[in-house]
C-alpha cells in the first residue's frame, strides 16, 4: 500500500523516487472522493498518518508536488493550518491537523469550499449545499 501512495508523488520531477517513498512512510490510510465531469473535476482526499511528522514530511512533499504541477506559488491559509496553490484553472488547499493530510482540488475557490463543506459535513447528514461543478 505504502508503495502505491508514493506513486502519486513520484509523478512529479520536483520528487525523486527517494523523497516519495520517504514521505509515503507512515501511512495509515485514506479516504476520498471525487466529483465532476469530463470537463472539470474536484478532490477531496484524506489521508491519515501514524505520527505528526509523518504527516508534515507528506504534507512538505506534496505541496512540492502540487507546487511544481501547477506551476504556481503557495500562500498560507488564513486558518493557519494549510497551504493554498493557485493555479490556472485550479485551486489546491492541503490542511494539516495532527496526523491529518487534507488535499482538496477544485476548479475555483468557490467550489472547493463547496466540496469541504459536504465532504466535512456530520455523518449520516447530506451536504447542505451540493457540489457542482459546472455553472
Amino acid at each position: 500500500m505504502r508503495r502505491d501512495l508514493s506513486i502519486l508523488l513520484d509523478t512529479s520531477d520536483a520528487i525523486s523516487d527517494e523523497e516519495a517513498q520517504d514521505a509515503a512512510a507512515g501511512w495509515g490510510g485514506d479516504r476520498y472522493v471525487v466529483v465532476g465531469d469530463e470537463d472539470q473535476t474536484a478532490i477531496y482526499w484524506a489521508t491519515d498518518w501514524d505520527s505528526a511528522d509523518d504527516a508534515n514530511e507528506f504534507a512538505r512533499t506534496l505541496i512540492e508536488r502540487e507546487t511544481d504541477r501547477l506551476g504556481a506559488d503557495t500562500s498560507p491559509l488564513e486558518s493557519g493550518t494549510g497551504t493554498a496553490i493557485n493555479g490556472d484553472g485550479e485551486v489546491v488547499h492541503i490542511l494539516v491537523d495532527g496526523t491529518s493530510v487534507v488535499y482538496v482540488s477544485a476548479p475555483d475557490e468557490q467550489t472547493l469550499a463547496t466540496v469541504i463543506a459536504g465532504a466535512t459535513a456530520p455523518e449520516g447528514t447530506p451536504a447542505s449545499t451540493p457540489v457542482a461543478v459546472r455553472d
